[in-house]
């Protein structure tokens, strides 16, 4: 299977993923050998799954910073490879001049200058490691990820989240991300849903929020079942529905009060857990 600039691009800018320009990348896909398109592509899908995907955004940070022309001293063979075989860019001849070249002291000693160290990821970049949790069921799969509330660049100021993603179930653990749907959580909504997981609904009650995406057509519905959830995400004719036994409730809440107390630092759990019991609407 083989990869292609355009797809790398769609599938990191999908994460909120920083990328070069298209262009960039197109001289190092075309030095991939078959066996590298296979290893490519495997990590262009872990990060579509969100799995533990730190290795893969990695791998794709460093391809970006050399399809912009720069120098990167990468422990990846494949990059390693590249950066041997493409010619460098002016900028990048530059830098690499520059860490090459020999000096003197007073004493005419000669000093030779070392690599310089790899540069540490920002808070940004680190950022776009988004912790996940995951919960399987018989034909769906649902992913619950600490998000940022509608931007692709992370600041201190923004406000943060919950979004919800499902995917068909396609074969033995196997699940169709690539077309999955995705439900993002506003902010009147997250304190609900958080109220959802911790038992706020009666056995047989069903909360549920809706007109969402461009078509105002995704919803999302939670059901309580005596000791678990049943959720149905669904988007005009699809639905995908998961039930999210006691198990899960807790790393879906933790998510859930991370991204609330991000949002209102000055409130501790105590006091969030009181108002969002608080915020779920009242039923005759």
């Amino acid at each position: 299977m083989t990869v292609s600039a355009e797809r790398i691009c769609l599938v990191l800018r999908s994460r909120g993923i920083p990328t070069a320009d298209v262009e960039g990348y197109k001289p190092f896909v075309a030095l991939l050998m078959p066996h590298e398109h296979t290893v490519v592509q495997n990590h262009l899908r872990r990060i579509i799954m969100g799995g533990d995907d730190r290795a893969s955004i990695a791998f794709f940070d460093d391809l970006g910073q050399m399809a912009r022309g720069k120098v990167v001293i990468s422990p990846d063979p494949i990059l390693h490879r590249l950066g041997l075989l493409l010619p460098l860019s002016r900028e990048a001849r530059i830098n690499q001049k520059s860490e090459k070249s020999v000096d003197r002291d007073e004493l005419g000693h000669i000093h030779v200058a070392t690599p310089a160290p790899v540069r540490p990821r920002s808070v940004n970049e680190q950022m776009f490691v988004r912790k996940k949790h995951y919960v399987y069921g018989s034909h769906c799969a649902f992913m619950f990820e600490l998000d940022w509330l509608k931007a692709r660049n992370a600041t201190e100021q923004q406000k943060r989240t919950l979004t919800i993603e499902g995917a068909k179930q396609i074969g033995p653990r196997s699940y169709d991300w690539e077309r999955r749907l995705s439900f993002q959580l506003t902010q009147l909504e997250l304190p609900q849903f958080t109220a959802v997981m911790f038992g706020a609904l009666t056995t047989g009650q069903v909360w549920g929020v809706g007109n969402h995406g461009r078509m105002r057509d995704k919803f999302l519905r939670a059901k309580e079942q005596d000791s678990s959830i049943f959720l149905k995400l669904s988007q005009g004719s699809v639905t995908l529905p998961v039930r999210v036994g006691q198990e899960h409730r807790y790393p879906i809440i933790a998510l859930a009060l991370e991204a609330l107390k991000h949002n209102h630092e000055h409130l501790d759990h105590s006091t969030i857990r009181k108002m969002v019991m608080a915020a779920m609407p009242r039923h005759s």
